[in-house]
This record gives C-alpha cells, structure tokens and sequence, in this order.
C-alpha cells in the first residue's frame, strides 16, 4: 500500500497539484469505491485526500467568481460613471511654486463667468473663453476641420469619451456639438478631469444643466492629470486634451514672480557655447519638460480602449524656440517617444498625425493611435 510523503494539510495555499499526485489521489478514492472494508490507515488517507480534492475544487471555483466580479464591476465602473473620484493630496508639479497664484486666478475666473448660471446659459455663445481669445462660436467654427477629421470616424453613438484638463468643460461641449451636426453621432457619455477644483464644479453644473447632443455626463473629478490612478485602464473609446499645461519651473528656481522665473529661464536659453553649466541646465530643464508631458500622455493612454484615438491640442513647442509660450515640446519627440515606446505610451507611430492649431498660430494639435492588444504582444 503506498502513502503520501505530504498530507494535504501541508500543501501551499497556492492548491498546486503536480500530475502524479492528483493520480495517485483518485487511484486511492477508485479503490475505496471497489473495497467493501478498507483498512484504516487507507481509509483515512483516502478521506483525507478527498476533501483535499473537494477543498481545491470550490476554491477555483470562488477564485474564477471573485475574477469575473471584479473584472464585470470595472465595466460597470465605467459605464456608468461611479469611479470615485479622489481627494487632492498635494499640488501638480506643473505648477509648483505658483499654485496660490493660478488657484486665485482660475477661481476668479470661473466664478466670474458661471456666477449667475442662468444668465451663463444664456450667453456662454458668445463670450470669450478659457484664453482663446475668442467667443465661443468663434472657437468652435476652427476647431471643427480637425475634430471632424480625427474625432467622427472613430466614434459612435453611445460611445465613451474623456477630456484630461478639461478647464470648465467648454471644448467639451463643442466638441459633442460638432460630432452631432457633422455625423450625427449622439448620446456619448463624457468623463473628465480638471486640477482646480472651482473648474470641476462649474464643468459638472453645465452637465448638468444642459448636456448637448443627448449626451450623458459620467463623471467629471477634480484631480491631477498626470495621476489617473483612479480609472480603470483600457476604458475609453476616445481621450483627449485641450491643452497640455507645461511644467512653469521645471528647475525649482523657486521665484515668486512668474515673469522674473521665466526671464532666469529665458538667460538659460541664450547661455553662449562657452558656458557650460548654463548650456547644461538648459538642457535639464527641457528634458523635465518632456518628462512631465510623457508622464501626463501615458495616463492618457493608459485609459484608451486599445485601438483608440489619444489626441492632444493645443500644444507648445520649447520654451528657447517659442518664448511667448510657457513651455512644451518639438514635434519631432512625439515621433521619438512613440517610436521608442519611451514612456510605455504603447501607441501606434505610424498613427502620429499632426494639425495646425487655428487660434493659436504658434501651436499644433498631436493625433495618434493606441495600439490593439496583437500589436502590443510584437
């Protein structure tokens, strides 16, 4: 009669059975059933092993429960908005150092232009807004070619779309206004972002009030762009940006006037050859900059749907080449970056597509491509 070397009871929580010992086991349980009188230590050799079998049988089956659970609540997470939103618990990097200052400034703003929500209503068409410099309507009509371009084919009623920064919700609301009369394409649900808090509210108010085009408002968080933890990954049919803010003090200078921080920056760009330590730090700064935009894309893509569009607006090139700007990045590292996977974007190069920003002539918009699941595996 053989025994086990290793009763059940000392087996791994993991339940590992190797091949030989699950035969041995069910040659003991086929003997049982064939014996009229067992001896004893059979016997309990044989109980033993059967509710080891049985043990490991309802632990599988509760494990694959508990998966297809967990996996079904994070479809309904995002399909019906109930992803908690966080707590901020400390200030972008972007805007370290000035953060008193642009949370005075954007609280300001929003309130002024939402404080009679009614009348805001009524008027918000022919307003200026969110710095473009220009009314609504007005933004709307040169943001339409590319939005009809790069948004209507990979869009469809019902589908899920999410804004990173999406101030007080207006390039949202234009953006839905244009899909419907271009394409018809109606009842999206819409998500988003927005750092400053007096935004978030407002863009969840105007939701609220009069969402366009039938759409359905999911869930709008205040929350840093470049931590979007909070989401599920692969959840979105469609994320975008309408401007990327650029790190203000990539160096920590630490200055507490703005203009006099960027006039230290702005000596950085012109250091001669000579000056290497100048040269260098030049160099430091822009490559935090791109961090900083590699780090905010990345959790862009992180929740894309595989296949699609991550789309950024309205972006800057370099501080030394563009100093009526706050900052950004060349064209040319988009094509770096995603061709190198730098920042684990796993976005498709050959997608990249770039357009002319129509109110701001020294910006571009950056259309690309998450990839699907076969080309993430190459």
């Amino acid at each position: 009669m053989t025994k086990l070397s290793q009763p059940p009871g000392g087996q791994s929580s993991t339940f590992d059975i190797e091949e030989d010992e699950f035969d041995e086991a069910l040659g003991l349980l086929d003997n049982a059933i064939k014996r009229e009188e067992t001896p004893e230590e059979h016997r309990n050799s044989m109980r033993a092993w059967k509710w080891w079998i049985v043990t490991m049988c309802l632990v599988t089956i509760y494990s694959a429960i508990l998966t297809s659970s967990e996996n079904q609540q994070k479809r309904l997470i995002t399909q019906n908005g109930n992803f908690q939103c966080p707590a901020i618990e400390k200030v972008p990097e972007n805007v370290q150092g000035f953060e008193e200052v642009f949370s005075e400034s954007y609280e300001e703003v929003s309130n002024s232009l939402t404080k009679n929500m009614t009348k805001f209503l009524e008027e918000f068409r022919t307003r200026a807004f969110d710095d473009w410099g220009e009314t609504y309507e007005k933004a709307k009509a040169k943001k339409r070619d590319w939005k009809r371009k790069h948004y209507v084919p990979f869009l469809n009623n019902g589908s899920s779309i999410f804004e990173s920064a999406c101030g007080i919700g207006l390039n949202m609301y234009l953006t839905l206004e244009i899909l419907s009369e271009e394409a018809g394409i109606e009842n999206l649900t819409v998500y988003g972002n927005e750092y400053m808090d007096a935004s978030t509210q407002k863009a969840n108010a105007i939701f609220d009030e009069i969402p366009p085009a039938k759409s359905r408002k999911g869930q709008i968080c205040t929350s840093d762009s470049t931590d979007l933890s909070y989401i599920p990954p692969n959840s979105f049919d469609l994320v975008f940006t309408g401007y990327l803010s650029p790190m203000l003090d990539p160096l920590h200078f630490g200055m507490e006037d703005i203009e006099l921080n960027y006039d230290r920056y702005f000596k950085l760009c012109d250091a001669k050859e000579s000056d290497w330590e100048e040269k260098k730090l030049s160099k430091i700064a822009q490559q935090r900059q791109q961090d900083w935009f590699g780090q905010w894309v990345a959790e862009m893509a992180r929740i894309a749907k595989p296949g699609a569009p991550i789309i950024l607006e309205s972006i800057s090139n370099p501080l030394c080449e563009e100093r009526d700007e706050w900052g950004g990045v060349s064209k040319e590292w988009w094509k770096v970056v995603s061709t190198n996977n730098t920042y684990a974007w796993d976005v498709d190069p050959k997608s990249l597509e770039y357009g002319g920003d129509q109110i701001f002539d020294d910006r571009y918009h950056v259309f690309m491509k998450k990839k699907v699941a076969d080309q993430i595996r190459e």
